[in-house]
């Protein structure tokens, strides 16, 4: 008896899988010349300053208040760049290079002073949220404070 060898096929190479690339989506860049949301508030006028932002938890919402020294009130929009971005718009308000941030753990995270302002003429403050909020603002006076709920 003859023992036949069987032929063994070649090895086939297999395709090695490639990693699929899973789509990043872009954030919205924020852009405080693109609100949305906005509200715009105040008498006009000039010569206002920021003295203070201070910040704190308010039944059903956060507060941030920003203490201003001046009488009236300055023409102010606030609305959000993206859902995590709020900008607080003044015209006619100068205001600190360094401001008080809010503490850990609050709908707000950090805030800083845009500088230059990205739109001439206006003091720019960038709050940074930890998530969505809704808006509500209002001036109150003797002294002025602009006063910015979220919820």
């Amino acid at each position: 008896a003859h023992a036949s060898a069987v032929p063994t096929p070649a090895a086939t190479p297999r395709p090695t899988p490639q990693p699929i690339a899973t789509p990043v989506p872009t954030p919205a860049v924020a852009n405080p010349n693109a609100l949305t949301g906005a509200q715009n508030l105040g008498a006009g006028g000039a010569g206002f300053t920021v003295q203070d932002i201070r910040y704190g938890a308010h039944p059903g919402d956060y507060r941030i208040v920003f203490d201003l020294s001046g009488s009236g009130s300055p023409t102010t929009t606030v609305g959000f760049g993206n859902s995590t971005t709020l900008y607080v718009i003044f015209t006619g308000t100068n205001g600190p290079a360094s401001v008080a941030q809010p503490a850990a753990g609050n709908t707000a995270t950090a805030v800083k002073l845009l500088q230059p302002s990205p739109i001439s003429g206006k003091t720019i403050y960038e709050f940074t949220l930890s998530g969505p909020a809704k808006l509500s603002t209002m001036y109150l006076q003797s002294p002025v404070r602009l006063v910015i709920d979220l919820s």
